[in-house]
């Protein structure tokens, strides 16, 4: 299946969770986490904010702040990413696909100062495959990285495919959360 259609499919089955089995993969995924030793042992790291029935990291964040540890934003400068620090009750404003991020008051920093990224998907397999949104951006940001960060996808478990076709470009990823597991690849 071409990834247009495999995109297309596994969005619309994310948007149709209903509220209160996103808050229960939610507090599922916080579990998967927290537990992990790439999450207890980091300082720096990114988050982003649930869109389009992505699996939400809040409680991981908000965690992270009270362990005394930086929490970062996505903000999308051209083709990349940046990431800006997000603190609690941090003022926003809309990108141009109207995704929250910090305004410029907050300091920003590349992908290779973090610890950990934790990141939303569309689709992924069992080898760390990450189907995104089609933009590249995560790609981008991370392909020239040699000291990059440790990259684990966030997702609802019916977000998984038996394989996905990668391209040359694509950015493999560490780990993968789900509400149901957390993978190592």
């Amino acid at each position: 299946m071409n990834k247009h259609l495999l995109r297309s499919q596994l969005r619309k089955a994310r948007r149709a969770l209903t509220s209160s089995q996103q808050q229960q993969a939610a507090v599922a995924i916080y579990s998967q986490i927290l537990h992990q030793h790439t999450f207890r042992s980091a300082k720096n790291i990114a988050v982003y904010i649930a869109n389009d029935g992505e699996i939400s990291p809040h409680l991981i964040a908000r965690t992270a702040r009270k362990l005394g540890k930086q929490v970062y934003l996505p903000v999308v400068q051209r083709d990349r990413l940046r990431f800006r620090i997000a603190p609690a009750g941090a003022k926003m404003w809309r990108n141009r696909f109207q995704i929250p991020e910090p305004l410029p008051k907050y300091a920003d920093v590349p992908g290779d100062c973090l610890d950990l990224v934790l990141m939303p998907l569309v689709g992924f397999d069992k080898w760390g495959n990450r189907l995104g949104m089609g933009g590249g951006f995560y790609d981008r940001t991370f392909a020239c990285n040699h000291l990059r960060p440790k990259l684990v996808g966030l997702a609802h478990h019916l977000q998984e495919v038996d394989s996905l076709l990668v391209d040359n470009w694509d950015i493999p990823l560490d780990a993968v959360a789900t509400d149901r597991q957390w993978l190592s690849v």
